[in-house]
This record gives C-alpha cells, structure tokens and sequence, in this order.
C-alpha cells in the first residue's frame, strides 16, 4: 500500500512548468457558432522542492495569434504567481 508519496529533494528549490494549447478545439466549420473555441489553453505547475505547491488549468481570456503568443501568456501567468513565492 504506497499511496502518494512526496520525496522532497532539497536541491531542486523552486522549479516553474507552464505550456498552453494554441486554440484548443477550433475548427474551421464551427468557428462562427462559437468564438469562444478559438481561445488557447494555458496550464503552470509550481513545485518547491519537487512538492507541487500550485497548479492551474484554463483557457485564455484573449484569443493568441500564433502559439508563441499562447506559450508567452502562460510563462506570463505562471510567473505572477511565483514571484511571490521567491520573496518569501
């Protein structure tokens, strides 16, 4: 019986993962019945010590016009939450 088991490395610190998905589900057919299909999706971790301390999940609130776009907004995300963190 091992359940989840953290192992804290002491050496790791602070370590920030962020991606997204540029436009998700759009397809060409339905774009015009719903607009909302051409956002991006962006997703972080946040793990202090390889110890998951935030995760987030969900689609943009602006619409990316290239994945560099939609891969600049999650790093920009990700990094508003770490901030903090490293001043502590």
């Amino acid at each position: 019986d091992g359940g989840i088991i953290l192992d804290p490395k002491k050496s790791d610190g602070l370590e920030v993962y962020a991606d997204a998905d540029f436009v998700g589900n759009w397809h060409k057919e339905t774009a015009h019945l719903d607009i909302g299909t051409a956002k991006s999706r962006s997703g972080y971790i946040i793990q202090l010590f390889s110890c998951p301390l935030i995760w987030h999940s969900k689609l943009q609130t602006q619409i990316a016009l290239s994945t560099c776009e939609a891969e600049y907004y999650s790093l920009s995300q990700s990094l508003r939450e770490a901030i903090p963190i490293m001043n502590l």
